[in-house]
Parts: C-alpha cells; structure tokens; sequence
C-alpha cells in the first residue's frame, strides 16, 4: 500500500489581466498533472475559471499603474500588502507564486522572507521577472536573497539575472500558450481581412482603466480620420463597458485574439499585447501615454531603446513606437498608412517569424508546472542548467511511475533507467555521403571554429549572425575541408573539422541555422560540426532532445492531425531515443536521420508544426517502462491490418509487450488493403528455394498458391517441418505487409493484402483513428503495448 500524499497548497498572486491569464494557464496545467492540490489566490477572473473558486481579493482593488498613480493607492496597496501576509503566515502554503506585479510583489517577498516563511520550508517563486535590466538593477539583490526561483519569459533575461546568481527557470514566453480562438463573427457574420468593402483595424487600449481612457481619445481621432477602414476596439471582460463610451465604434469583449487576427492593421498599447500582435500575424503601431510627471520620471530612470516587447526581444526597431507627446493622431495615422506599403509591411512580418523562433515553444505552462511539482516533491535545489558536452553524459537516474492517466501510481515505486541526453547528436543526410554543404545562420549569433588537425585546438575564424542572412559553403577537398562565406574564397582551407557553435549571448533556444546538401533546407537549433568520412562529408547536429522528438513526430507520422496523436508518437520517439542512444556511438554520433533509426529532417515546418511541438513539449520527459523500468522496444509501423504481430515472427525475439492482438481501429484506414499482381514461377521458386523444395512439385505449390490469412495475422509459412519468415518475401517482392492472401491468376498470382509495416507494436493509423474517437494518449499506448506503464523521468 502507497504512502498517503498531502495535497500540495499554493498561493497565488496576480495583480493584473495579463498575469491573471498566464497565472491561469500555469494552475490549469498544474491541475491536470496534480489534481489534488489546494489553491487559494488573489486575482482575477482568469483565475477564477482555472480554479473553480472566486478570488480572495479581486484584480480591481490590486490593479494600478504608473509613479503618479501609485502614490495616489500607496495606503489602499499598504493594507493589502499586510493582509497578503497574514494570509500566506496563517495559511502556510507549501508554496507563494508571484505573477509579475513587480512593486506590490518585491514588497510582498521580502515579508515573508523576514517573517519566517521560507525558513519553515515555505517557497517563493516570481513568474515574469522585473526589468531589472531596464531600470533599478539593484533590484536584482533582493530577487536573490527573497526569492527561491525567478522565471523570467524574455530570451535575453536569463543570462542577465544568471551573471547575478539568482535561480532561473526560463521556458519561453506564456503567450505561446494562448489558445487559439474561433473566427470573430459581428452582426452574425464572420469578419475576414475585408469586411464589406473596408478592411478591419483592431484598436488595444489596454487592459487598465487609466490607460484605457488615456489613450481611448488619440484612438477616436485615428479612426475619424482614417474612415477607410472599419475600426473594432478589443474591450476586456473586467472593465466596465461604460470606459468605451459613445456608439462611434464596435467593442468586441474577450475575441482579442479573434480580432486581431481578422484585421489588417493594429494600434496597440505598449505592454504584453505588443507580442501577442505580433504572434497573431498582424503588422501594428505601438503608442502610449502615462501621467506627465511618471513619464518624466520614466525617462530619468529606465535606460532601454525601446519600450514595446517586439523591439526589445529583437533588438531593433521593428515596430514604431509613438510616446506621449509623439502619439498625435496625425503621426499614428501617417505611421498606419506606411504600413500598408509592401516594403514596411513585409518587413515587419519576416520579423514577427524571427521573433517566434526567440519566444520558445508552446507548452511553456505546463513545463513549469510540471520543474514546479518535482521541485517540491523532490525538496530538490531550483535547477541550473548543466551542460555535459556535445555528446552528452549517460548515467542512471530514477523516474516515478504513473499510470496511464498520468496520475502518480499508488506504489513508491521507482525505475532506473538511463539519462535522456540534453542534445541528440544526430547524423544528417545518413543515406548519402555529401561532398559540398550549404551552413546558413537564421537567427542567433554562433560562433564559427575550425580543427587544424585532429589532435589540435578549436579555432574560431568569425562571428556568424543570423539576422545578417549570410550563407557559408563546407566542401571535401582531398581528405580535408574548405569553409567559407558562399560566392567568396574560404574563410579556412585543408581543415579537419568545422563547426558553428551558439554564443551564450544567444543561447541554443534562441540560435537556429538551416543546413542543405540538397532538396529543402533543414532548420535547427544547437550545434552543427562537419568531419570527413570516406568520399564525403559526415554533418552532425547536435539538437535538444525535445527538437528532436518533435522532429520525429513530423516525419514519421507528421501527415495525420490530431494533438493526441501526436503526443502517442512524441512519447514512443522519445522512449525509442532513450533505448538507442548508444546505437551509433563509436562512429561518432547518436542516431542517424535515416529510417535506420528515425527520421529526422530538422524541426517541424509544415502545416500542423505548432501541434507537434506542442506535443513533444507537453508530455517533455515522459517515456514507456516495462515491468522492470527499462525503456521500451517502442516500434511503430504505418498500419497493422487488423491485427498486429508478435516480435519474435519479425526479429527473432519474444518481447511480452509486442503481442499479436487485434486492431479493429486499422481497419477501414487509407492503408488497410492492398493488392499485388506478381510472376506465379518466380513467386513459387523463391518460396521453393528457400525452404529447399522442389517449385514443381505439387503439393508444394498447392500449399504456396493457396497462403491465406484470416482475421488472425501469420507472419509464418511453415511446410514439411520448416519455417519461412513471410518477412523475407515482403522484402523480395517489395510488399506492403506479410499480412496476405494469395489468389492463383494463371500465369501470375495476385496477393490481396492488410496493412502497411512489420505490424508490431503501434500503428499509426490505428492510434490516429483512436485519437479521433476520443480515446487519450495514454488509452493509446496501453492498447499497443499491453503491460507497459508511463514513467517521467526526473
């Protein structure tokens, strides 16, 4: 009998709509890998739908911005802050998160850090970190001495808080994860691009009621002289619809999302509204206005270039910002107009994808909750990030067991397995040996080395950046290698080895490139090095594992859509990796790109490729164990036919969890049935030959042309005491499956069969077709592999 859990409680704080959304989704997340956990809060209604309970003290009385309006709330946010602290000393949650609300926040941290709190075993997270790097980075002190983890969104914030020694946890930026909303529909039509003969305009005045009826006025002036266009303001559910005032123009309440993407310009206010803009696709023009007296202490104290968070994580100016005195009507309807110019507009949309790449991935909520749950079940230190060198450290660690609901199992049982590796050095383009390259750097700053000679030191010969778009060139030269900057002479000849390795200014999230030898472009993020192999050029990437798996996802099964799928596929990829890793180690490398092991061909770039980054994000570090916690065979094949089969009549080795069993859910699938016409005397000596018969005699024969299979697959043709693998006949005859039936055609057979693969262990087609009907990712793996449990490694 399992040992009784206590739920854990939280705390949570949000003091404005933004942070009340990402609070939102990171308790949604938490919720759904601990359902027992007890949450008490202080926010808004984002929080209250996540948590099923109305907040302690509502968004209204917390909500406040600017020098000048601080002061005017200083006793009001006092009492409060008091009553935040009896709350978390009397109620002694395990754990205080913070979501940004930066002042009331620090204030509150320091309390309870004096109090007593954190030395009775009481933790405190910060979510979105103060822009110490903007302004007062003395703040950076206090984060470190009342604060146990801060979790900062913005790619640059991690190495400017680590150079201090605070604890960080960066996953990328929450916005990532809003949900995408259904189209926006207005006077019961659907809006487009165009509606009517005008195009939309999305007006954002922000989410505070003191921004709102600052910058509503400059907005009414816009629209009158801009009739061009027709103008809808994104309205927020906690303010009072009367702020909008007038009937002059159309509020749409909670479809922010919806409208944007359905307009063809934005006017946005500077804040987190500003990245999700860009996110959604559509170019805008930033402005703002505070109180004269906190703009003008404003602009003593913050020492940034930019104010709108586009600029500031792309490090240039992107998108216009008009402030205070420059948001005149007239100078944002001129700045409206440019961007409908191709030049201005296409720039800012070939930015907007650069900025994707910054931001992370999806998934960021649930990956910090799932460090969070860890972290306190396992009373562990916050978490830095070590890196153990391009191939990585393999050593035991220990995974909890869960079921296939993803709840913790009622034992205490643990599993040893082996570590997944940080990066996954895999060989690119495996079934061809290269002689020439194409390096081309995206994004990110790298650093480019050579090796003079195999026992020799790594040189760097430049700087490559991504956004400069400079493309390199790697080709053989005899038994060495020449690199160097395409349509110029090599930057380095008669090299041993090069590579393109990410600055820590960038960091490896941050930094991708994109490699070809030929056909379509690759686009990774990490480390590339290029060695020589016999008549070519050996490329090995050093990618993330999560990149990897996501990856797999696309190329093995990336065609057919459903997020459950993908999640059923991103897990056996990442089981698959961690039982293989060593496969090709002593040639240098992990696992190759080919069908050898599993094909990779860089990170997702079709139609569906935010679902499956998504997906491999979301279920990051969770594997299949077998009974004794070891990583599972996680084969796959595209269609089982009905039934799958067992692994000993493929490979020769009985594995309890690769059974023949029935799969109704590979019926009726595109790759169900198949049909073959082949030579009947060719067919008949292959069998013959291989079975030492002789292909005229009768009985033979009979036996050979009359191969049929019922419901029940064989992957056996046995006759007179021997055994043939039908596996050696799909290989010569280049068949489908060995799941057939042979039909005598005169001069010719003609083989009717099911299914696609080698049928053992999961079908594709088959886990597609159970996502569709509502079964979950776990129901999926427990119905392929039978007797195998989910385990997360930690």
């Amino acid at each position: 009998m399992g040992i009784p859990v206590k739920p854990f409680k939280l705390f949570v704080l949000a003091g404005e709509p933004s942070g009340d959304a990402h609070a939102a989704r990171w308790v949604e997340a938490w919720r759904s890998q601990d359902p027992t956990v007890d949450i008490r809060f202080w926010g808004g209604p984002a929080l209250a739908q996540a948590t099923g309970k109305a907040p302690e003290v509502d968004l209204k009385q917390l909500s406040v911005m600017g020098f000048v309006e601080v002061l005017r709330a200083l006793p009001r946010m006092l009492r409060l802050l008091r009553t935040a602290v009896q709350t978390v000393l009397e109620w002694n949650p395990d754990l205080v998160i913070l979501i940004d609300f930066q002042s009331f926040n620090a204030q509150l941290a320091k309390r309870l850090t004096l109090s007593g709190y954190r030395k009775q075993g009481g933790k405190i997270i910060q979510y979105i970190a103060p822009a110490a790097w903007a302004w007062k980075p003395q703040r950076v002190h206090a984060l470190r001495a009342h604060v146990d983890v801060l979790v900062p969104v913005l790619p640059f914030e991690p190495s400017f808080f680590g150079q201090f020694n605070v604890s960080t946890w960066y996953e990328g930026h929450p916005v990532l994860d809003v949900p995408a909303q259904e189209p926006l529909v207005l006077d019961g039509g659907s809006f487009e691009r165009v509606h009517g003969d005008r195009p939309v305009a999305a007006l954002l005045p922000g989410s505070r009621v003191q921004e709102i009826k600052s910058l509503l006025p400059l907005m009414a002036e816009v629209m009158r002289q801009m009739p061009e266009y027709q103008w809808v303001v994104a309205g927020v559910p906690h303010v009072d619809p009367k702020i909008y005032g007038g009937e002059d123009w159309t509020v749409v309440v909670g479809q922010t999302e919806a409208l944007v993407r359905a307009a063809r310009v934005a006017v946005v206010a500077s804040g987190t509204a500003t990245l999700e803009v860009a996110l959604w696709n559509t170019p805008e023009v930033v402005v703002y206005r505070v109180h004269p007296v906190s703009y003008w202490l404003a602009k003593q104290w913050v020492r940034v270039k930019y104010v709108s968070l586009v600029n500031l994580v792309l490090d240039r100016p992107v998108v216009p910002e008009l402030l205070q005195h420059e948001a005149a009507p007239n100078k944002v309807v001129h700045a409206v107009r440019r961007l409908e110019e191709p030049d201005a507009r296409d720039a800012q949309l070939q930015a907007f994808a650069e900025l994707r790449t910054k931001l992370g991935a999806p998934g960021v909520s649930h990956r910090l909750a799932q460090r969070a749950i860890r972290w306190l079940r396992t009373g562990g230190a916050a978490g830095a990030v070590v890196f153990l060198g391009l191939l990585g450290r393999i050593a035991p660690l220990h995974a909890q067991v869960q079921t296939f609901d993803g709840s913790p199992a009622p034992s205490t049982e643990l599993v040893d397995t082996d570590r997944l590796p940080a990066l996954v050095a895999v060989r690119q383009f495996s079934s061809s040996t290269p002689a020439r390259l194409q390096v081309r750097p995206l994004s990110g700053d790298f650093s480019l080395l050579v090796k003079r000679g195999d026992f020799a030191n790594w040189d760097t010969v430049e700087r490559a950046l991504g956004w400069v778009k400079s493309s390199y060139f790697v080709e053989r030269s005899g038994s060495l290698i020449n690199v160097g900057r395409t349509g110029e002479p090599p930057l380095a000849s008669g090299v041993s080895a090069v590579s393109w390795v990410p600055l820590p200014s960038s960091g490896v999230a941050n930094s991708s490139y994109g490699l070809r030898s030929s056909g379509s472009e690759r686009r990774m993020h990490g480390t590339l090095v290029v060695r020589t192999r016999s008549s070519g050029l050996l490329p090995v990437a050093y990618v993330p594992v999560d990149d990897y798996v996501s990856g797999v996802v696309e190329a093995e099964g990336g065609t057919l859509f459903h997020p459950t799928y993908y999640r059923a596929q991103a897990i056996i990829a990442r089981t698959w990796l961690l039982r293989n890793q060593r496969k090709h180690a002593a040639e240098g490398y992990m696992v190759s790109d080919g069908v050898g092991s599993q094909v990779f061909h860089g990170l997702p770039k079709g139609a569906h490729a935010s679902d499956i980054v998504w997906a491999a994000h979301s279920t990051r570090d969770s594997i299949l164990v077998d009974g004794f916690g070891r990583a599972i065979e996680a084969v796959f094949h595209a269609n089982s036919g009905g039934y799958t089969s067992r692994s000993e009549e493929v490979w020769s080795k009985a594995i309890p969890y690769l059974i023949a069993q029935p799969d109704t859910f590979s019926l009726r699938c595109p790759q169900t049935y198949w049909t073959r016409r082949l030579d009947k005397e060719a067919f008949v000596r292959f069998f013959a030959q291989k079975m030492g018969q002789n292909s005229t005699d009768a009985a033979f024969r009979q036996a050979v042309l009359s191969i049929a299979q019922g419901s029940q697959r064989s992957a056996l043709f046995v006759y007179g005491g021997k055994t043939l693998k039908l596996r050696e006949v799909r290989e010569k005859f280049g068949l489908r499956s060995t799941y057939f039936t042979v039909e005598d055609a005169g001069s010719e057979v003609v083989l009717r069969g099911k299914g696609f693969g080698h049928g053992v262990g999961l079908s594709q087609e088959g886990a597609y077709r159970m996502a569709r009907l509502g079964y979950r990712t776990a129901d999926i793996l427990a119905h392929y592999y039978p007797g195998t449990r989910l385990a997360v490694a930690r």
